[in-house]
């Protein structure tokens, strides 16, 4: 009830392109986040109408600026993610093996040993190309507002729909994460 309600109050305020100033907290399990390139944005609209109704979604964006609505895990590195870690001063390649907030436990590159190090003394390494960096740059938050199974469909024709003015957007080995699918 609280989330139809939910809907119900959110859908007078979606302007005439789908622009929403937030997502309602009730609702928030219901949605998926997906970063649009400025640069795929007129071919995204385009397929917009054609997508929410063959997915039976519905696409919302957030202002420009905004940032996807914080989920628990969302700063956690995800494992197997390559990583530099700290090791007496100097940073050394490693691999996560298992993040929590309040740990990482990683393998280092150079001998494959485990160790368990704070998340300050691990960062991310650059795996994303210039390309897809240069378009991420600037870019609007998507919102999609469905069942799960639809939510990703939606999420996949509008990357495929991104790949037409921003050539190997989403068609790198990282790509799924450098998405930032919530």
């Amino acid at each position: 009830r609280q989330r139809a309600r939910a809907l119900l109050e959110l859908l007078p305020k979606v302007g005439h392109y789908g622009d929403i100033a937030s997502i309602p907290l009730e609702l928030q399990d219901l949605t998926s986040h997906l970063r649009v390139p400025n640069a795929a944005m007129q071919a995204v609209r385009e397929k917009q109408k054609e997508i929410e109704t063959e997915t039976g979604t519905l696409m919302l964006w957030l202002p420009s600026g905004s940032g996807a609505p914080n989920r628990q895990t969302e700063h956690l590195i995800p494992n197997g993610a390559r990583v530099e870690a700290q090791y007496r001063g100097a940073w050394h390649n490693a691999t996560v093996v298992y993040s929590s907030e309040q740990s990482i436990q990683i393998s280092w590159e150079y001998d494959g040993s485990l160790d368990e190090v704070e998340p300050d003394q691990v960062r991310e390494k650059d795996t994303s190309n210039a390309a897809r960096a240069a378009w991420l740059r600037s870019h609007r938050v998507m919102v999609v507002l469905g069942q799960e199974k639809q939510r990703l469909e939606c999420l996949l024709r509008v990357m495929v729909a991104s790949e037409k003015p921003c050539p190997g957007l989403w068609s790198g080995d990282d790509a799924f994460e450098e998405a930032q699918v919530e």
